[in-house]
Order: C-alpha cells, then sequence, then structure tokens
C-alpha cells in the first residue's frame, strides 16, 4: 500500500532505513540494511479522483554507517500509472525523488498497475491492483485519561461493505507563541513597524505521520469501525499548549495489502530485533522484470481518500502540563547605545536579536534574544497561520 504525503520509514525499520522526504512530511533518522543493498523504495498513494498523486522514490542506506549519508531519494525516473486497457497517466518528476500528477481521474472500474524506469534502466512494475472506494469518516473524537495524555480516535460506517480493510495518516498542526511580541523591526539603518505579515509572535507548526494506522473489520459481526486510535498526544508536549488540529485520511487496503502493513507494523514495534523480518519476508505487489532477483520495498494500492479535521484547545483538556520553551532561556532586554545598533543588524547578515524599540528617553534601543521574540527560531514553526485555522 502506498500512502499520500506521507514518509515510508515505517516499512520494516528495524532491517531497513528508508531515506524519503515527502511533501506533507517530516525528518527523521531511518533505519536500514546492515549492508547497503540500494533497494527501491516505493512510497505513495495512487489516487483515482481529482486528489494529487505523489510517489516517492529512494534507495535504502546501511545501518552500520556510524555517519548517516544525506537521504538518497531516486531521481530521474520515468513513472506512470497503466490501465488494463493500456491508457498511461505519467506523473511528472518534482523534487527529491517525487512524482506527480494533481489527478488522474481513472475509471474506477478498471484495473491499474504502477510502471517505474529509473535513470540506470532498471523496471519495476507492480500488479495489476482494482480501484477501491473509501467510506467516509463518520467523526473524530478524544478522550483525556488521568495523566494528561489526549487519545484520538476515528469512527467509520461502510454501509455498503466495500471493504473490511482500513489504513490511516494524518497531519498534524499547532500553534505556539514566543515570550516576547515585538511590533517594531531594524530595517535599513531605520526603526519600521512590523507589517501584519511580520510579527512574529504566534506560530504553526506542521507535521505528517509517522506511524503506521490500520485497523480490520474482518472479524466484527459489522463493518463499521469505532473508537479507532489515531493518534496519542503525551502530556507536557508543546502539541496542546494553546491549539492543537489534526487532519486525517483514511483509505481501504485489499486484504493482501493490509497483510502487508501489518507485518511491516509488527517488525517496526519490535524495535530493531535481530529477529525482525528481511525485507524478502514482505510480500510485495512490486517486482523487478529487468532483474529478478531485484529486491522492492514498497505497496502499490489504488483508493480514494475521506478526510476530516478535528481540533483540540488547551482550555478543553485537563491537566495539561507543558511549560513554554523560553522558560530555560534568558530572555532579558538588553540595552545598547546609538552607535551600537549596526553591528547587531549588518545587511544581508544573521540576526541574534530583535529588535524591541528605542530606549527611554532615546539615549539608545533595546533589544532581545531573537529565540526570545521571534517564534520562527525555535522548532520548525512559521509565522504564517494556516488558511483553516480559527
Amino acid at each position: 500500500m502506498l500512502l499520500k504525503k506521507i514518509t515510508y520509514h515505517h516499512l520494516a525499520s528495524a532491517c531497513i532505513i528508508v531515506v524519503l522526504v515527502s511533501g506533507c512530511r517530516q525528518h527523521y533518522t531511518p533505519p536500514v540494511l546492515s549492508v547497503n543493498k540500494g533497494y527501491l523504495v516505493v512510497d505513495g498513494i495512487i489516487v483515482p479522483g481529482n486528489d494529487s498523486t505523489i510517489i516517492q522514490l529512494s534507495r535504502t542506506i546501511k545501518l552500520s554507517d556510524t555517519v548517516k549519508p544525506a537521504p538518497s531519494p531516486e531521481t530521474g525516473a520515468r513513472v506512470q500509472v497503466i490501465g488494463e486497457n493500456n491508457d498511461a497517466h505519467e506523473l511528472v518528476a518534482d523534487a527529491n525523488g517525487r512524482y506527480v500528477s494533481p489527478g488522474l481521474n481513472l475509471n474506477v472500474n478498471e484495473k491499474y498497475r504502477l510502471d517505474i524506469t529509473t535513470a540506470n534502466g532498471q523496471q519495476f512494475r507492480s500488479d495489476f491492483v482494482e480501484v477501491k472506494q473509501t467510506p467516509a469518516i463518520d467523526s473524530l473524537n478524544w478522550d483525556n485519561d488521568s495523566t494528561g495524555n489526549v487519545q484520538v480516535y476515528a469512527n467509520a460506517n461502510n454501509l455498503e461493505n466495500t471493504s473490511a480493510y482500513y489504513k490511516w495518516d494524518y497531519v498534524e498542526t499547532w500553534q505556539y507563541h514566543s515570550a516576547f511580541n515585538s511590533y517594531f523591526d531594524w530595517v535599513d539603518h531605520h526603526e519600521v513597524f512590523r507589517a501584519n505579515n511580520q510579527h512574529a509572535y504566534n506560530c504553526w507548526v506542521t507535521k505528517p505521520s509517522t506511524n503506521i494506522v490500520i485497523g480490520s473489520t474482518a472479524k466484527l459481526k459489522d463493518n463499521i469501525v469505532s473508537r479507532q486510535p489515531i493518534v496519542k498526544l503525551e502530556n507536557g508536549t508543546q502539541k496542546i499548549w494553546i491549539m492543537y488540529s489534526v487532519y486525517v485520511r483514511q483509505y481501504v487496503l485489499t486484504k493482501e495489502a493490509y497483510a502487508f502493513w501489518n507485518a511491516v507494523k509488527q517488525t517496526t514495534e519490535q524495535l530493531g530485533s535481530l529477529f525482525d523480518v528481511q525485507p524478502t519476508q514482505l510480500q510485495s505487489n512490486i517486482h523487478c522484470i529487468s532483474d529478478t532477483g531485484q529486491v522492492v520495498i514498497g505497496y502499490v494500492s489504488i483508493s480514494s481518500i475521506q478526510t476530516k479535521r478535528l481540533f483540540i484547545a488547551h482550555r478543553d483538556v485537563s491537566y495539561w502540563q507543558y511549560i513554554p520553551y523560553y522558560e530555560a532561556l534568558d530572555c532579558g532586554l538588553k540595552g545598547i547605545g546609538l552607535d551600537e545598533i549596526e553591528g547587531y543588524f549588518p545587511v544581508n547578515g544573521v540576526h541574534f536579536y530583535t529588535y524591541i524599540g528605542t530606549a527611554t528617553g532615546g539615549g539608545g534601543y533595546i533589544l532581545m534574544p531573537a529565540i526570545c521574540a521571534d517564534c520562527r527560531e525555535h522548532g520548525d514553526g512559521t509565522n504564517v497561520k494556516p488558511a483553516f485555522w480559527p
């Protein structure tokens, strides 16, 4: 199964590390084979409708390396979605091994396969796969345990019984702020008012999921997903300091794809044991047709996607005990003389301080360490408020 816009480091983390830089996406330290076989890793989801299809290609790297090499995207490949009737849909190379189509609009009554030809001439092909239609997510809810942790759940009722096997991924977004809000800046040797888009008191972080979430109703009387755990938020993290949002994506799997992801999940949860399964034990539906001895990591699935967003406000959560990051910093104001300002704000140079304003009486200027007064200096935050944010 392939996931839309999500990194692939789940795959056999004890025996491989998949290095991917995906569009929805996050950095991580991937696991790998102790011997670098350069296995091709295929990550993504073929989406039959108007939503974007993004296929990420990369190569496995060595677990034994003391210094991890840079991500190894597979660039220069040709990637196509081919129908049983030989209708071809070519994906366009984007960057970092990503191959993209804005909307394939496939025939839901036709089966399709993924064809890949790498820059060195290797040819890979998946089995033909049926198009799966995903039922809607009925609701997302959450609860708060006595230790303060928050668990988010998904609920779905597949009335058409199109599948008993499900997979979810998600994107988290949360808000935080700096210790101080500066309304001024020092630009081109002058004090200026900050434009609205230059205020850096509030920031937002967006991260894709990194865990495997699957579920099955095959052994249940009714094909109903009830309180499926999606993501657990550990008390004390920054995520629910102010406001948190999770955007959940749901899709369905074939029985075979579910078995593949279940094997991957079990492997990654064994924390790298020497007895973990090897990649050859993962029953992929992708094959190297130019060299049958080549192993491929991944599973091609075609599924429409259903989505739903949930917000959780700090005021609604009990026991949340996050201590702001700046509490451990020296965030005191710094006074400097009139003749010192240019040294702190060199043109086209690095600024380690944020300009606060003019000292009382006009005898100097007031600064503060940038990490205390500019939220962008902390973590991966941006001061651009998401369009969906309340």
